[in-house]
């Protein structure tokens, strides 16, 4: 299984539709990725520098099950560049952990 787009975006208007983004408090952060496979699941597990981990599902984008979407609002005491690991299912349920993805199109998100 391969990942053809993995890209993230912040609401931020300072920054919104730059490559380097900024969000603070209030902003919404999407991460948005498509896969050479059909999987049943996709989800995210960050730590938040504060040494918590976090698992949130994305949303399938049609009914493919190759594109996906996550969106979390920035909260007050966040801070960072955004780093992640994905996890996955795929069809035929074998699970898979890809680890600390870098953006397909150079794209990032600093959180203030």
């Amino acid at each position: 299984m391969e990942l053809t787009k993995v890209e993230v975006s912040s609401t931020n208007a300072d920054t919104e539709g730059q490559l380097e983004q900024l969000a603070t408090a209030g902003d919404t952060i999407t991460l948005t990725v498509e896969s050479s496979e059909a999987l049943k699941s996709l989800g995210i597990s960050g730590d938040k520098r504060r040494g918590i981990e976090i698992l949130i599902p994305f949303n399938p984008v049609g009914d493919s099950g190759l594109e996906w979407t996550v969106s979390k609002t920035v909260e007050s005491g966040d801070s960072g560049e955004l780093s992640f690991t994905l996890i996955y299912e795929d069809l035929e349920g074998n699970n898979g952990v890809l680890e600390e993805w870098e953006t397909t199109n150079n794209s990032k998100v600093t959180v203030e």
